[in-house]
């Protein structure tokens, strides 16, 4: 018997809405890291900033982005603030970080340091996009703001898996383990 944990490519697979406060946060979209990257989120920089400056991002993660980004987001942001005690906004930090995570515990270690070394998303986002659009067929709306960003991670570590097949345990193991298929 095998005694990898296929854990962590099941959760990017198939991530869940992370629950805290009575308040939702989605799984990461390609579409969701553009809006946190034109924002400059300290989500995406790393920067230690003030609990204020977090809100435009709590605020993206929370609602629907589409929404959010038409009109002033951090007037949106703050409005619905004032609406939230504060441990509920520091839960929403922490889940965010956890959603962040189920997509940097697919993608292949190489990739995560170069990523980290570039300020921005040094293109990845339309390579993955481009990568979606011709071996799926999918939409770019489907690709964006659907299927979430830690599916299309593992996909690209598995070229061998044909695309109109579930992945096989055996596969999935390989990739929890670190091996590209």
């Amino acid at each position: 018997m095998s005694r990898a944990n296929p854990r962590k490519a099941i959760d990017a697979i198939m991530p869940l809405p992370i629950k805290t406060g009575g308040i939702s946060i989605n799984p990461m979209t390609l579409g969701l890291y553009a809006a946190l990257e034109k924002i400059g989120s300290p989500l995406l920089t790393g920067e230690t900033v003030q609990t204020l400056d977090w809100l435009p991002t709590l605020y993206l993660l929370t609602h629907d982005p589409e929404e959010a980004l038409l009109g002033n987001l951090a007037d949106k942001a703050f409005e619905w603030a004032k609406t939230q005690p504060v441990t509920v906004v520091e839960a929403i930090q922490r889940a965010a970080y956890a959603q962040m995570g189920r997509v940097s515990d697919v993608v292949p270690q190489a990739q995560k340091k170069k990523e980290s070394q570039t300020r921005g998303n040094d293109g990845w986002i339309v390579q993955w996009v481009d990568y979606a659009a011709k071996r799926y067929g999918w939409s770019y709306h489907e690709i964006m703001w659907e299927v979430p960003a830690s599916a299309i991670a593992l996909l690209l570590r598995c070229d061998r898996v044909a695309d109109n097949k579930i992945f096989p345990l055996s596969e999935i193991e390989k990739i929890d383990d670190g091996k590209k298929t």
